[in-house]
């Protein structure tokens, strides 16, 4: 049964879902002891506590399965993902076309206040769209 649930749901072998499972199952199991032993305001307690634990697996449950999702089908715990992130490391080509992409920025940042503070505002506006496109291309060269 486990095993067709992992095979349907592969998301709830995440090890942070199968600790708040067993968080849960450890209180549901104090509990049946409070009932056993007549203590029921214990028992009122772990009541509370159990229903606050399956809310918490609910939320464990629903990111685990959003990770997994957003990991192209890769269930892998946060560490582990962590580690395989590595900083891109850029080519000469790309960090020469940067550096010349943010020279240009700063020229087109000049110009542009010049051209408003000699109030000719359409040079200015085509100098910020000219900006704009170039901070994305940088953006995307960063990425």
């Amino acid at each position: 049964m486990e095993e067709e649930r992992a095979k349907r749901d592969p998301w709830l072998n995440a090890p942070e879902v199968a600790a708040a499972e067993k968080e849960l199952e450890e209180l549901k199991e104090a509990r049946r002891d409070a009932n056993a032993k007549l203590e029921f305001d214990l028992s009122t307690q772990l009541t509370k506590d159990i229903s606050a634990a399956e809310r918490n697996i609910k939320k464990v449950i629903k990111k685990a399965k959003k990770a997994y999702k957003k990991s192209g089908g890769v269930s892998a715990p946060a560490e582990e993902k962590a580690e395989k992130k590595e900083p891109t490391k850029e080519t000469p080509e790309e960090s020469g076309e940067l550096v010349q992409l943010r020279e240009k920025l700063s020229q087109v940042v000049k110009q542009k206040k010049k051209a408003a503070d000699a109030d000719d505002f359409k040079e200015a506006k085509r100098l910020r769209a000219e900006q704009v496109e170039l901070e994305t291309r940088i953006k995307k060269l960063e990425l």
